[in-house]
């Protein structure tokens, strides 16, 4: 497994994010790709955390960054 980070999310689950699965994000969110060191945060203290409706093991976590979309929750 290639990953970027290792982080623990408020389960006390350790998440792990991959490079295939950080570039899938930036295919789709190209305004978050200078947020890589953000993302340990982002999975360890989200505002929220939804449940994927494609593929029912993978969690999304979200946490507010006032400086994209004027504060849109994004994680």
């Amino acid at each position: 497994m290639d990953e970027l980070l290792q982080a623990v999310n408020p389960f006390g689950e350790k998440v792990f994010l991959t490079e295939k699965v950080w570039q899938e994000i930036l295919l789709k969110h190209p305004e978050v790709k200078n947020l890589l060191p953000e993302m340990e945060r982002t999975i360890s203290q989200p505002d929220f955390i939804k449940e994927s409706i494609y593929d029912l093991r993978t969690k999304l976590y979200y946490r507010f960054h006032a400086n994209i979309f004027d504060g849109k929750l994004y994680g």
